[in-house]
């Protein structure tokens, strides 16, 4: 198996195939097999391009197992995602627009403000008319920790669907594990009652010691004429 992907979803069939006919075997023999280190960030020899979205696919199939099973792996989950968040020897958090540590110039072109690709090409920062692309997941450091925070570097930078997809169902369940009453981390995932998205919805330089912790996101699918 390799993790969960947009081209090889075996370990994703794997952990349906749990959930449908109840045996795991398959799913846990192969994460089992790498989620074992909380010490070092997880990835494949052959993951470079796109780390972080390889991490948290994995992650992705290590929490159903948990979830559904007595193989409870969501110590290593936390353990890779607090890596991800910036727990990492080059202290990065590629998350975009969390932390004052986040990769900041995603390679992504309606985000750098330029008008094409070819305006893009070459670019280390965001034109003027570039805007912060909160909570995309950009993808990652190689095997040497390395990363680059350049715009046009699509191998350290990128960003797609499929890196954040795995990444929020890891959220999910990590809240389900520690997030959730009575848990550990519970004190810190307040729930506002009636919460208007709408009336509290702000840029980044709006926001104050008044303003309401966490992320709350909308978002929508457009297709481009040219």
């Amino acid at each position: 198996y390799t993790p969960l992907g947009w081209s090889n979803a075996e370990s994703g069939a794997a952990a349906l195939c749990g959930e449908i006919a109840g045996d795991w075997k398959w799913a846990n023999s192969y994460v089992s097999k790498n989620c074992t280190d909380k010490s070092t960030f997880w990835m494949p020899s052959w993951a470079s391009w796109g780390s972080a979205r390889t991490n948290t696919a994995m992650q992705l199939v290590a929490m159903v197992i948990s979830k559904h099973t007595d193989n409870d792996y969501s110590d290593w989950c936390k353990a890779q995602m607090g890596m991800i968040l910036g727990n990492n020897p080059k202290n990065v958090n590629f998350v975009v627009g969390m932390d004052s540590n986040s990769a900041k110039y995603p390679h992504h072109r309606a985000a750098s403000g330029y008008q094409s690709f070819d305006e893009m090409k070459g670019k280390t920062g965001y034109s003027s008319n570039g805007h912060t692309l909160v909570g995309a997941l950009v993808g990652g450091p190689d095997l040497k920790d390395y990363h680059n925070d350049v715009t046009s570097d699509y191998i350290y930078n990128e960003v797609t669907d499929d890196y954040n997809a795995g990444f929020c169902g890891d959220l999910a369940g990590l809240y389900h594990f520690y997030g959730t009453e009575g848990k550990e981390l519970a004190d810190k995932n307040a729930v506002i009652p009636d919460f208007n998205m709408s009336e509290n919805a702000k840029a980044g330089y709006e926001v104050d010691e008044n303003t309401p912790t966490g992320f709350y996101v909308t978002a929508g699918k457009a297709q481009e004429n040219k």
